[in-house]
């Protein structure tokens, strides 16, 4: 780990673990997808855990995985919530406690985003209902190769999202249509306090929300997931770089957008 690149803590996953000193994978997954998206754009990630020092941590970022216990947000029970691990929920709220305490810019993906809607008082869809061509309803007993889907979500114009997405400086008044890949079976039902919904598919499914005040993005689909490329993968966590650098005073904020050791000369959408 580069000494001089910015902390950022990343909630472990039963993917990895640590053996002396190094990250270690145990199965496949997209959990090293997202380390190598933020090592790309100049951020040294830091797996942590609810018992981790998070003083020297510049950013939190809560990846994907499984359902978090319907118990922390007076949710019912079901056949259909897999991978419960109360550890597990406890470090990630833990870590979005830190961010929101200490005014950290914050990313959460897929089950990330659920975390941090729970942290802020919302509720979860336990299971979405069939009828939808747009999200998977079989999360827990589909291989992985068949876990994900993709469809098209709508972004509103004059997010922090649609701005990362389009890597431009300019204010557009049209909404941002992208394609995304998404693996879930669980959406925010009520939205957290202080927190405003800024994209949604089709099917009227929330699949971008951020804070009114601070830098968090959370969104529900992976960017990190296979057959996605060019800004669409590296956008947010180049857009996580950027404020985590103006923020450190690591560079002159006007330099930020166009150095390309942050932007890594990010292709347009297509």
């Amino acid at each position: 780990m580069a000494d001089d690149l910015p902390l950022v803590a990343v909630s472990l996953r039963p993917q990895a673990e640590i053996i002396g000193g190094e990250i270690v994978l145990k199965r496949v997954g997209n959990f090293s997808k997202v380390l190598d998206c933020l090592r790309s754009v100049g951020l040294a990630p830091m797996l942590a855990t609810s018992e981790t020092d998070l003083s020297g941590v510049s950013a939190v970022v809560i990846p994907g995985g499984g359902d978090i216990s319907p118990a922390r947000y007076g949710g019912r029970e079901s056949d259909v919530v897999y991978g419960v691990d109360d550890e597990q929920d406890e470090t990630d709220l833990v870590l979005v406690a830190h961010a929101t305490a200490h005014d950290l810019p914050l990313l959460g993906i897929c089950r990330g985003a659920q975390v941090i809607n729970i942290a802020r008082g919302g509720t979860l869809y336990e299971d979405l209902p069939m009828g939808s061509d747009e999200h998977h309803n079989s999360i827990a007993t589909s291989n992985y190769e068949n876990v994900f889907v993709s469809h098209a979500v709508r972004i509103e114009a004059g997010s922090r999202t649609a701005a990362a997405l389009r890597g431009d400086s300019d204010q557009p008044t049209e909404p941002l249509h992208i394609p995304v890949r998404s693996a879930h079976h669980q959406s925010v039902r009520e939205l957290g306090t202080g927190l405003s919904v800024v994209a949604k598919s089709s099917d009227g499914i929330v699949e971008a929300f951020e804070a009114n005040t601070g830098w968090t993005v959370a969104v529900q689909w992976h960017p990190e997931a296979e057959l996605v490329d060019g800004r669409l993968k590296q956008g947010l966590f180049a857009a996580l770089a950027d404020e985590v650098l103006r923020r450190d005073a690591l560079v002159p904020t006007a330099q930020l957008s166009g150095d390309p050791g942050i932007r890594r000369a990010l292709p347009d959408l297509v």
